[in-house]
């Protein structure tokens, strides 16, 4: 399952830089933890697509894991597509 593998990757690269962009960066234990923690706050109840409007910003990645954590659909939105096709979305 591909949660075992980004699991496993986490686990045995924790302090390694995961994704830098300028001098903001996440490693993978960041990660790991931070997707944990937004997924535990995602209604177990709730099962459907969950978009996240962002662009290069470490927590779009961190959005991406909580939401296979949760098994929910992602549906990423980039912010500089112009906003007559955002609204179509």
């Amino acid at each position: 399952m591909i949660l075992d593998l980004i699991k496993n990757v986490c686990e045995e690269n924790k302090d390694n830089i995961f994704y830098k962009i300028n001098s903001d960066y996440i490693t993978y234990g960041d990660l790991w933890k931070k997707a944990n923690e937004l997924a535990s706050r995602i209604p177990s109840s709730y099962k459907g697509p969950i978009v996240v409007y962002g662009n290069k910003e470490k927590e779009v990645l961190v959005a991406f894991v909580a939401c296979l954590l949760s098994g929910n659909e992602y549906i990423s939105i980039n912010y500089e597509i112009p906003e007559n096709r955002i609204l179509k979305i």
